[in-house]
């Protein structure tokens, strides 16, 4: 099929006629919203009409515009459609509208995004509001929450690796052991057991309820230090 062109040209307000039988409603809270929009974004959806400059879609917006005082708008002529036709664009151009769905967790992204950053409106102007988008954004959470507890599936094949094993990865080494038992560092590295041992020893270490996130950090930094000592003077083989 082809597609005519379409031109916009700037009508008077007061030249439009409203459809007589729009079956779609708007209320004052709606229009004021509308209004809100236009006044931060611009008239940026032209009214559609037809030669009479009926209004087909835009009521809305039209009405919204007669609230800011505006008196001219962008304007698209359907001169192409037959009556019947226009009828029923009517009714779908507000129908098919509603059959749109959301990907909730892109929606929370961007929901976010604008009420983390110094907007010059407010993320009301959406048409979301601000309970619906705090909702939004504590079911994302949740949800993400939720997909962090699911249980990680373990096939039933034989391990592979047991503990005490180590994998050569290049000038690498990974065991599978335990981090708080000093052997597990010296099948790695003898200087990592000798320079480990006293601090795996320590009472903190002993007990895990008593481990405070100062003495894991602690423990990690003497860890690479002690590793990277024991690398200064040999390679491990």
């Amino acid at each position: 099929m082809s597609l005519s062109q379409l031109t916009v040209t700037y009508a008077e307000i007061q030249n439009l006629v409203p459809y007589a039988r729009n079956a779609r409603t708007h209320s004052r809270r709606q229009i004021r919203q509308i209004a809100d929009s236009i006044r931060t974004f611009g008239f940026t959806n032209p009214v559609l009409v037809n030669r009479s400059r009926m209004i087909i879609a835009g009521h809305g917006r039209v009405a919204a515009a007669k609230l800011l005082g505006i008196t001219q708008v962008p304007t698209i002529c359907l001169d192409n459609l037959t009556e019947d036709e226009i009828r029923a664009y009517i009714l779908a151009d507000n129908k098919l509208a509603e059959k749109a769905g959301w990907d909730h967790s892109i929606l929370a992204i961007e929901l976010q995004h604008l009420t983390s950053v110094d907007l010059e409106f407010d993320v009301s102007i959406t048409g979301f509001e601000v309970g619906e988008v705090d909702l939004i954004l504590q079911e994302a959470v949740a949800a993400e929450g939720q997909e962090e507890k699911e249980p990680v599936e373990i096939g039933s094949s034989p391990a592979v690796t047991q503990r005490g094993d180590v994998w050569l990865l290049g000038n690498h080494r990974l065991i599978c052991g335990d981090a708080l038992d000093e052997s597990t560092y010296s099948v790695l590295h003898p200087c990592l057991s000798s320079q480990l041992g006293s601090e795996l020893k320590t009472p903190s270490f002993q007990s895990k309820d008593r481990v405070t996130p100062a003495g894991y950090s602690s423990f990690a930094y003497s860890a690479f230090a002690s590793f990277r000592m024991g690398m200064s003077g040999s390679a491990l083989s």
